[in-house]
């Protein structure tokens, strides 16, 4: 019973990652691969404060999607002039710079031997270390993220970055700034990445850099794709729960680590290309 509540907490946890990151790339038609990222830097911010600092877990996990939020405006900033391409290469190197720095920054991080201990959340000394409850927790959580997230897509506003998403120079036209639009929609998706990386490092107790690299990247990427980019329930959640059914069978098989792992990147490539050649609009 536990293996089934730990992996709907897993599930739920990156339908909050996902459907932020759908919110920017499926919604606003932006395409980077910072993402996962954002969600490892509040997880770092949240477990430097949870361990180190002894924050309450409430707000270091606020200050882990804040220091996300931040760090989305800063990339927002820095790739404005940049579209197509060189934005995808150049987010990605943003993301391989986090990374490096959480791995190389050992006296902060204690690099690839990751950060130990990472708290449950705790309210009034009780702490929530029952799987159930954790559970509880999280969906509470995700689904206000998704509640706040599917208001902002129903919006005048959403209207808005679907426009952009369709023609960025007819926006222009209407005396909007589309800088201004991306550096929002990049900063409220990366807020919300950054408490999914808050959440699933408390669940794991434990933060590694490796969590946050190219497979990750491809992950999240081939969930959105897969449920369906710019569609609410498709992208932000149907994809989530499809790759978690396709994948999760991996667990049980008799293979080393390193196998595995080879055989889900085998598997990645095949469904981006049976998506593409069957359903490049996704599920």
């Amino acid at each position: 019973m536990d293996y089934i509540i730990g992996l709907l907490t897993i599930i739920a946890i990156f339908t909050l990652l996902t459907q932020s990151y759908n919110l920017v790339l499926g919604f606003a038609g932006q395409f980077h691969l910072a993402h996962i990222a954002f969600m490892g830097i509040g997880a770092y911010t949240f477990g430097l404060l949870a361990v180190k600092a002894d924050w309450p877990f409430l707000i270091a996990m606020l200050a882990g999607g804040i220091m996300a939020l931040i760090a989305g405006v800063f990339l927002g900033k820095i790739t404005l002039p940049f579209k197509g391409p060189y934005l995808v290469i150049i987010s990605y190197g943003f993301t391989e710079i986090a990374k490096s720095i959480e791995l190389n920054w050992i006296d902060l991080t204690n690099g690839s031997r990751g950060l130990l201990g990472v708290p449950r959340p705790s309210f009034f000394g009780f702490e929530l270390y029952h799987p159930l409850g954790f559970l509880i927790f999280t969906l509470v959580v995700v689904i206000i993220g998704h509640y706040l997230m599917h208001r902002i897509i129903s919006s005048p506003y959403g209207l808005l970055l679907e426009a952009l998403r369709e023609d960025e120079i007819a926006v222009e036209t209407t005396g909007r700034s589309t800088v201004r639009i991306k550096m929002e929609v990049m900063a409220v998706s990366a807020f919300f990445a950054g408490l999914a990386g808050a959440l699933f490092v408390s669940y794991l107790s434990i933060i590694t850099p490796e969590d946050y690299g190219l497979p990750a990247v491809i992950l999240i990427l081939l969930m959105v794709l897969l449920g369906g980019k710019g569609s609410f329930w498709g992208g932000g959640i149907l994809g989530t729960v499809a790759i978690y059914v396709i994948f999760e069978p991996l667990r049980f098989l008799d293979l080393p680590d390193s196998v595995l792992g080879s055989l889900r990147m085998l598997i990645y490539a095949v469904l981006f290309i049976l998506l593409m050649l069957l359903r490049p609009q996704g599920l």
